[in-house]
């Protein structure tokens, strides 16, 4: 007997339901797939629709078979399939990469295939096989038809299922896949689930085909009314998912630039990343993804003060004795709710729009919010500041951008030291270039707004002192020629402070074995030509001269013989050593670069020690 015939003589009632299905696994294929959607009649579907999901999941061309399974199988069983089914899936380089190239992330070489039958025969089953995104985007649809069929008086019950087991996979997906044609597809799910009017963008080229509109067909199981309490249990299920999605999304790209653009809007001759996201496709799709989920944060309301809780009280973990029971035991990602409320200020701040953001200051806030994700190994960093996903470290930094200064001293001192460390550790270690600088910007922001001068200048000797990073060094010294130059009459303003930090500005070169302080000379270059172009602006400077008395301060720390000839000492011993025993350990380039530092360095000591003659300072 040929293949449909079997399948077609033994539909049930000819033979019992699990029969008919190992009649069914034994002949299925592609092929057979349009006959056997005429086979499924509303009653059989029902009875088998769970079994049918494994059965047809791994066939291309099931989809309109799927459709009827979704709109008349059993809701709850098939829903419960569809969760193990999404657990199941695999998201692999070597397996759903190689299957569709196309779209992966990671770059897999092209493998030759003999043209021989053997092989063509393998391709062909193996183009049969769905790979596993499009059997997760055929899941998801699915689980959009299936969800709002359940009729029972706790639907959030499955509900709370259905998206563990989304998420759970979606958060694997995105590590291997690009995550703007899934996410786009859980969006739509989210809109379906949640009852929003809002219009689904069109649809995407590897988006599902399966119906993704709810049925009327009834739950064969019951037809109760939902619990008073299950409409807002629900939302409060798709207000956290929602959270959860963005936080996933977000981190497996580079991130919106948000901190970037948020001070291009401040300076006006930057404009660079304002640029990059109005012009490149792959920005705007980014930016427009989240602006779905964006609003969907708001059709859900979700406030701005339950992102703040969220964010900055102690996060309160899921129970895993059962089903919530109210919405407080809903927790929202603490991740997925700072970028929200980034995205929210972004969007009022950068497009004008017409979104309520909260007004957010220095301190408290910001500071606290920094100190809930920069440093902390439970928001996704190492640990170490500045290990932080770039994403994460660029919320952070946008969020202070957009808050008024406050009061610096509302906690004490001591906050306010430990709030601009970890800031300013950000500007030192932070591997991204541009969230360096924004750091660095913003931690001078916060530094100059502090109302004592004494504590700024504490916070500037000890770094200058005690900080273990040369280019932070170089930023103290910024920091100090910042506050001399206002017009002011701090203690900056006075000879005190610069004789204070004399001893850290122009510290003593010790002697080292040439190797040894090659390498250290090589990592304090920065911090040194800072010094110089400092002690330069002081000499040079007829009014701070005098009023420093620049003079009797050179002599006291004997700024000549303590640092500038030692750096010119070095200077030549370093010359002679890349012609000799450094070069081989340097190789060409490293000899080349090496002498271009010595030039540079020689070049602003021959302008420091210029200036010292024209201003009679010995």
């Amino acid at each position: 007997m040929d293949p449909l015939s079997a399948i077609k003589s033994s539909v049930p009632p000819a033979v019992d339901d699990i029969s008919w299905l190992t009649i069914l696994s034994t002949y299925i294929s592609p092929e057979l797939l349009p006959e056997l959607a005429k086979l499924l009649t509303p009653q059989l579907t029902s009875s088998v629709g769970w079994d049918l999901i494994g059965l047809l999941l791994p066939l291309h061309g099931s989809e309109e078979c799927l459709q009827i399974v979704g709109k008349y199988g059993n809701p709850r069983e098939c829903v419960l399939k569809i969760c193990e089914a999404l657990r199941d899936l695999k998201f692999e380089e070597s397996s759903d990469a190689e299957e569709e190239p196309n779209i992966t992330k990671l770059q897999i070489a092209e493998k030759t295939v003999d043209d021989t039958s053997e092989s063509t025969s393998a391709m062909k089953a193996d183009h049969e096989t769905p790979t596993a995104t499009s059997k997760f985007l055929t899941l998801i649809g699915l689980l959009t038809t299936l969800q709002p069929r359940i009729r029972t008086a706790h639907p959030s019950r499955f509900l709370s299922t259905s998206l563990t087991a989304v998420l759970a996979t979606y958060s694997d997906a995105v590590k291997f896949v690009p995550a703007d044609d899934i996410t786009f597809e859980v969006i739509r799910l989210i809109k379906t689930l949640s009852g929003v009017k809002r219009p689904h963008l069109p649809h995407r080229q590897s988006s599902s085909s399966v119906l993704s509109n709810p049925s009327d067909a009834p739950d064969p199981e019951g037809n109760e009314a939902p619990a008073p309490n299950e409409a807002a249990l629900q939302a409060r299920l798709l207000a956290s998912f929602t959270t959860h999605i963005l936080e996933d999304y977000i981190l497996s790209t580079d991130g919106l630039y948000w901190s970037a653009r948020l001070y291009e809007k401040e300076a006006e001759n930057l404009k660079s990343y304002t640029q990059r996201f109005a012009k490149d496709e792959a920005f705007q799709s980014r930016e427009s993804t989240v602006g779905q989920l964006v609003a969907l944060g708001l059709d859900l309301s979700l406030t701005n003060q339950d992102l703040l809780d969220c964010i900055i009280l102690p996060v309160i973990e899921a129970s895993d004795e059962g089903p919530p029971n109210s919405p407080s035991d809903i927790p929202l990602s603490q991740t997925g709710s700072l970028f929200l409320l980034v995205a929210r200020i972004a969007s009022a701040t950068l497009f004008g729009s017409s979104l309520s953001v909260p007004s957010l200051q220095i301190f408290p806030h910001h500071a606290a919010i920094t100190h809930t994700f920069i440093g902390s190994a439970e928001a996704g960093g190492s640990g170490s500041i500045g290990g932080e996903p770039g994403p994460i470290i660029d919320a952070v930094l946008a969020i202070g951008f957009s808050c008024s200064p406050g009061d610096p001293a509302y906690e004490g001192d001591e906050v306010f030291y430990q709030h601009l460390q970890n800031l300013s550790l950000l500007s030192a270690n932070t591997p991204s270039g541009i969230l360096r600088y924004n750091a660095h910007v913003l931690t001078s922001r916060t530094l100059h707004s502090h109302p004592s001068d004494v504590v700024r200048l504490l916070f500037i000797r000890d770094t200058l002192e005690n900080c273990p990073f040369e280019n932070l060094k170089g930023s103290a010294v910024s920091w100090l020629k910042t506050e001399i130059l206002k017009d002011d009459d701090s203690i900056f303003r006075t000879p005190v402070a610069i004789n204070e930090l004399a001893p850290y500005l122009f510290p003593q070169i010790a002697p080292e074995p040439l190797a040894e302080a090659w390498m250290l000379f090589k990592a304090n270059l920065p911090f040194y030509l800072a010094a110089l172009n400092f002690y330069y602006l002081l000499v040079t400077h007829t009014m701070l001269r005098e009023k420093l008395d620049v003079q009797s301060f050179s002599s006291k720390h004997d700024i000549g013989n303590r640092f500038l000839r030692p750096l010119h000492h070095v200077a030549t011993v370093f010359k002679e050593g890349l012609a000799g025993s450094l070069a081989a350990e340097e190789g060409e380039d490293g000899v080349q670069a090496g002498l271009s530092d010595i030039r540079l360095l020689e070049i602003n000591l021959l302008k420091v020690e210029h200036s010292r003659e024209q201003a009679h300072i010995s």
